[in-house]
């Protein structure tokens, strides 16, 4: 997989439609590039529509159980879940599903997560 080709992301979903033969691979290999395009032929062909959702709803899915098995691993029995990237900002039926598959209310991150860890990480240091 290529960068962010983990389950779920842009990449991911991309590669998906593209081996269901439902979109033509991109010749820059960027498949997270797709995601408009797939948005797109979902609203123009009902055919496509139904295995784009899957795909999408997968994506969610994928994420879910990636943000639980982080939790899982952390020992994190209440874990604070955030929102954050392309995927979940602009295809809803990845947010939905993801919701949906979780046990939690997931906020959005407004601040980019490199930052957001600094100044928590900041917050944590002992004082001298």
């Amino acid at each position: 997989a290529g960068p962010g080709g983990d389950a779920g992301s842009g990449d991911w979903i991309g590669r998906q439609a593209a081996a269901a033969g439902l979109i033509a691979a991109p010749a820059n290999r960027d498949y997270a590039a797709l995601l408009p395009a797939l948005a797109a032929l979902a609203g123009e062909r009902a055919a496509a529509a139904g295995a784009i959702f899957r795909i999408f709803r997968q994506a969610g899915q994928e994420l879910a159980q990636l943000a639980e098995q982080c939790a899982r691993e952390l020992a994190w029995k209440q874990p604070e879940v955030y929102l954050w990237g392309g995927v979940f900002e602009h295809v809803a039926a990845v947010r939905q599903a993801f919701c949906a598959a979780g046990p939690w209310t997931p906020r959005w991150l407004h601040t980019p997560p490199a930052e957001a860890a600094v100044k928590l990480a900041g917050t944590a240091r002992p004082r001298p």
